[in-house]
């Protein structure tokens, strides 16, 4: 929790933010959420601070597939939930990759090889993978559908 606070306290705000503040108990029970915030919410940091606790508390091997699949529309947003969960997981050793089309397979397919706790993907790229029977969601106990609208 601490880090989360220090991420929203550079971020310019002093609590939790609204959208934070109510996502934040519900994920923390495993109970399904729809939320809508508008842009500079943080509403990033409302799933990814859930995902980590799950991370720690599940120690789950991240060879036999990731917890969290983080599902982006687009290459830009996949790319920045990534470097944000890289950013905010590193201290707790939370492995990350990304997923997405218009960059070679072959670097992130060796970096699934390796592990990932959590996936960030865009649908084609995960359906693609899907395809090569690369990817094992067995573990998955934490779906995330950014941008769902």
């Amino acid at each position: 929790m601490v880090l989360i606070f220090l991420h929203n306290h550079f971020a310019g705000f002093t609590s939790p933010t609204s959208i934070q503040a109510q996502t934040w108990p519900i994920a923390l029970q495993n109970w399904d959420i729809v939320a809508i915030a508008k842009t500079g919410s943080s509403k990033m940091m409302g799933y990814l601070m859930p995902a980590f606790i799950q991370l720690s508390q599940r120690r789950n091997n991240p060879q036999n597939g990731p917890t969290v699949l983080v599902l982006a529309p687009t290459r830009e947003l996949a790319t920045q939930i990534h470097d944000e969960a890289l950013k905010f997981g590193r201290s707790s050793r939370v492995s990350c990759t990304c997923l997405y089309g218009g960059a070679p397979k072959g670097p992130q397919l060796k970096e699934l090889e390796r592990g990932a706790d959590i996936v960030v993907a865009t649908p084609g790229r995960l359906n693609d993978i899907l395809d090569m029977k690369r990817i094992n969601f067995r573990q998955v106990s934490l779906l995330v559908l950014d941008e769902a609208d």
